[in-house]
């Protein structure tokens, strides 16, 4: 779907970082590079050091307010 539709911001859940041993950030910048991928996990803070490549900004799972905030800020 992101090559078809490109869209501008991809939110993914950490659950889903890789499928099948393929990184899906790194994927879906092959197929659409203009899409920033957004990734949501359970503590942001362990992740602050080590944030996945191809991946935009990190943030709380559940945390709508900051994940829409962020959604209109990379809009």
């Amino acid at each position: 779907m992101a090559a078809e539709y490109r869209p501008r911001i991809i939110v993914l859940d950490s659950d889903f970082l890789e499928v099948d041993q393929e990184s899906i950030p790194e994927y879906i910048s092959r197929i659409s590079a203009s899409t920033a991928v957004v990734l949501t996990v359970d503590e942001p803070e362990r992740w602050r050091n080590r944030t996945p490549q191809y991946v935009e900004a990190l943030l709380k799972r559940g945390d709508l307010d900051s994940i829409v905030s962020l959604v209109r800020q990379l809009n």
